[in-house]
């Protein structure tokens, strides 16, 4: 409960704090630059205000960019930090900042407040966004029956897309701020270390890194605590696939 705090890795921030009004005049005649975001619905707790261009960008114009929430009748400006995920290409934006829970806010950037590297600048763009309640979600708690040492347990959808992952610490794996929904659980034993699962090598003899299902589907609710325990060596590896998976995998072969 309380604020959450957006957290990106290797982000590179870039912004220059002049008046966007300056360049507006020059830009008008030209094809605006085009982008993509992640504001069509509620915000998770666990991401932040993403915008995805077309073209790199060379500058941003900071104090056109506003970012306010609802305060009572009141709307309040919020402190933000802007970042890239690639200090190189720089076409993928984030706008970070303490969440209010539940709260209501509202995006504006101004025209030619963005700015490519070919000269291109963002038409005027406004948009409301919700962060969603912490209610709005389960959490999952997997106990063990013995330590894991290097296991990683993934959550996946009825797709079976890994949705979210993390490591076994000890004998215990948690998943917290999951959207309501139909899950399975699959852990791989990260041998190498490199978080990811390694089919193996048939020259050097190596092996793939064991993989071992969780039984059934999970079926998890809103503003609930799912406790299972999984003693996962129980079961012959090969037989440990959900009934519903080997459905699926049948099906596809017809």
């Amino acid at each position: 409960m309380g604020n959450h705090l957006s957290q990106l890795d290797s982000l590179y921030l870039i912004y220059r704090d002049t008046k966007a009004s300056k360049r507006r005049s020059e830009r008008e005649s030209s094809a605006p630059l085009e982008f993509s975001h992640n504001l069509n619905r509620s915000l998770e707790v666990y991401d932040t205000i993403r915008l995805v261009f077309n073209e790199p960008i060379k500058e941003i114009v900071k104090d056109s960019i506003s970012l306010a929430l609802k305060v009572d009748t009141i709307m309040e400006k919020v402190d933000y930090n802007i970042m890239f995920d690639d200090s190189i290409c720089k076409k993928k934006l984030y706008l970070l900042f303490k969440k209010e829970l539940g709260g209501n806010y509202q995006l504006d950037i101004d025209s030619a407040s963005i700015i490519s590297i070919y000269g291109k600048a963002i038409n005027r763009f406004n948009k409301p966004l919700k962060i969603k309640k912490l209610e709005e979600y389960s959490n999952l708690y997997i106990k063990f029956n013995e330590d894991v040492k290097n296991g990683i347990v993934q959550l996946l959808n009825d797709k079976e897309t890994v949705v979210k992952e993390c490591p076994v610490e000890g004998a215990e794996a948690y998943f917290e701020d999951i959207n309501p929904a139909s899950y399975y659980i699959r852990m791989y034993i990260d041998e190498n270390g490199n978080k990811k699962w390694d089919t193996g090598n048939l020259e050097k003899k190596i092996q793939p890194e064991m993989v071992y299902y969780y039984p059934k589907k999970l079926q998890l609710r809103a503003n609930w605590d799912m406790e299972e325990t999984w003693p996962y060596k129980n079961v012959e590896t090969l037989k440990q696939r959900p009934e519903d998976l080997v459905k699926k995998d049948l099906t596809s072969k017809k």
